[in-house]
């Protein structure tokens, strides 16, 4: 009876374990400046916020193997301001780093009712860079919702040095799937992967946005 007790306590705690290790939280603190993702599947949305530090350069990198599940949101985001006027200056760059056999997957999809989602984000005061290799990306929700997005959020204007929101994407796909909500009716749009987002290098641009084919 015992040795029945011990072996079903040992299942149950073997079974706790799993869960634990399968589905994982991490926290960067604000104020830090480089953060890194080990592989392994989480369950709320990955943000490193230097947000009132606008002079302090960021760096958040994904290893390969990472699954973001977000439950809405930015799934991945990396800020150091939130003022389209503030000076000086600092870059932030996301480095997605996906292998071929062991990709990154964002899906953003559990709250279709939500507005403005995104899956990688960055919000700078200055060059705004993403690198994301291997990395398939999915998005559900309302209005404005953007697979890749890169902003170069601060002053970008002589007699300032111009600098670039730069996207670099490989993967399988990125797919939006929103439902467009204009003052007098409510469509749905279909999910697309346009042919014009195929994997390459992407210089002063808002996104990339998946098309938006409306039915």
């Amino acid at each position: 009876m015992q040795r029945r007790i011990f072996s079903l306590l040992f299942l149950i705690a073997g079974v706790l374990l799993f869960q634990s290790v399968q589905a994982q939280t991490i926290v960067f603190p604000p104020g830090t400046a480089t953060g890194t993702v080990p592989a392994g599947t989480y369950t709320s949305n990955i943000n490193l916020d230097g947000t009132g530090i606008p002079t302090q350069p960021l760096s958040l990198t994904l290893e390969p193997g990472v699954i973001v599940e977000s439950p809405g949101g930015n799934a991945v985001n990396a800020a150091n301001t939130t003022n389209s006027t503030t000076p000086p200056r600092a870059p932030v760059t996301e480095t997605e780093n996906g292998t071929a056999t062991n990709g990154i997957t964002i899906n953003n999809t559990a709250n279709p009712s939500g507005n403005n989602l995104s899956g990688l984000r960055i919000q700078s005061s200055g060059a705004a860079t993403i690198r994301a290799t291997n990395t398939n990306i999915d998005v559900n929700g309302t209005n404005t919702n953007n697979g890749i997005w890169a902003i170069v959020q601060g002053a970008n204007a002589p007699p300032n040095t111009p600098v670039d929101a730069t996207v670099t994407w490989t993967g399988d796909h990125i797919t939006l799937s929103e439902r467009i909500r204009p003052a007098s009716k409510r469509r749905t749009a279909a999910s697309a992967t346009p042919a014009s987002m195929r994997p390459g290098t992407y210089q002063a641009m808002r996104a990339q946005r998946a098309l938006r084919s409306l039915a």
